[in-house]
């Protein structure tokens, strides 16, 4: 079902691009690269990332609408447009950001279109989406201080928030470049170096990207100004600058604002014309070809709980996480002698692990009504 939905997802984006202008050709080339990206095992293989699937579909089908309503004035595309709003806000909270999406193609896509005088104000018609953003981070908020990640958010400073956000938005631009290999928990680096190489490349990211949006405005590139505006405000919830979880991000949280890169890359590519244009193609298709293979071998360690943690303990052996999850396994399977084994490895990382501490001692009373002997 996950994977029939993912198609879904990438069939409403192709209308989203095809809508904002993009050639057809451009458009196969970069919702391929989107749909067959390795990072997209993660949202599609795992039952419980469904909703980032859920989500993509309200928030595309918003944007694909809004595009239909600004384009012919239809005011059931703007109706339909504000449902899909609903539809997104209710299946994940990292869709809030959609009142930024749609001021982005207002504002880089039909304002400097329409000869717009104010084209930085927002319409009043994002009053709608932008209450039902601001409702649903409101609850999440009040979630969180009521037994979700408030305790581990609520030292976090502006500064720790800042640097936190360097770290994850080197993480989601250095995996969208380079996938591989897979983590599933992404651990900030102990060395006090390596965070700083992080960061430096972080802010030579962003300085690099406000340059090209100068080169762009010069062009007057709108639609890719627009997906790279896409791409900014899907990160902001998920870098770590919002939410200060102790990992620097995940692989699922990459989809929409990869959807955003790929209205960019699929407009980059009808900007140029000739052999260049054509060659942009060749590498684009024949990169979604080797991201295929990558995701299919990806794949593997998603066949079952035992395959998938046990392949992330190998990549992240200082992770806590991932011992916890193959022990949780292995006593959902009936062996808590074996899930033990885990939950102590996972308190050798951290002792104070209260989820190890209980399920251990969970493993442990399922051993003594057995009679057998436990570990030390």
């Amino acid at each position: 079902m996950n994977t029939v939905l993912h198609g879904v997802v990438a069939a409403i984006l192709y209308g989203v691009v095809r809508g904002l202008g993009v050639s057809r050709v451009s458009s196969v080339a970069g919702v391929l690269l989107f749909a067959l990206h390795p990072q997209r095992v993660e949202a599609v293989a795992w039952l419980t990332a469904r909703k980032e699937l859920l989500g993509a579909i309200g928030f595309l089908l918003a944007v694909g609408f809004w595009v239909r309503w600004r384009r012919l004035g239809v005011g059931w595309a703007l109706a339909a447009s504000y449902v899909s709003a609903l539809v997104a806000v209710a299946s994940h909270p990292g869709t809030v950001v959609l009142p930024g999406v749609l001021w982005a193609v207002d504002t880089f896509v039909f304002s400097p279109q329409s000869g717009a005088r104010h084209r930085w104000w927002p319409s009043p018609a994002l009053i709608p989406p932008l209450l039902m953003g601001l409702a649903v981070a409101a609850m999440t908020y009040l979630m969180h201080q009521h037994g979700g990640h408030g305790e581990a958010e609520a030292g976090q400073g502006i500064v720790d928030r800042l640097s936190r956000g360097l770290l994850g938005l080197w993480f989601y631009v250095a995996n969208t470049v380079w996938p591989w290999p897979s983590r599933l928990f992404s651990i900030p680096p102990e060395s006090l170096m390596v965070r700083q190489v992080m960061a430096i490349g972080s802010l030579a990211v962003l300085g690099g990207g406000i340059w090209l949006w100068g080169k762009l405005e010069e062009s007057r590139c709108g639609v890719i100004r627009c997906g790279l505006a896409w791409a900014g405000f899907a990160l902001l919830p998920v870098v770590g600058v919002v939410a200060a979880g102790p990992y620097l991000g995940a692989d699922r949280h990459a989809y929409l604002a990869q959807a955003g890169i790929a209205l960019s890359l699929a407009a980059g590519i009808d900007l140029v014309s000739g052999p260049l244009r054509k060659g942009l193609l060749v590498l684009a298709f024949g990169t979604s070809v080797i991201f295929a293979g990558l995701s299919t071998v990806r794949c593997a360690d998603w066949r079952d709980s035992f395959s998938l943690f046990a392949a992330e303990m190998r990549r992240s052996p200082q992770s806590k996480i991932a011992p916890l999850h193959l022990g949780a396994a292995w006593l959902d399977a009936g062996h808590p002698r074996e899930a033990l084994v885990f939950f102590e490895k996972s308190l050798e990382i951290d002792p104070h692990f209260e989820l190890a501490l209980r399920n251990a001692a969970k493993a442990r009373a399922q051993l003594d009504s057995q009679g057998v002997e436990n570990l030390p």
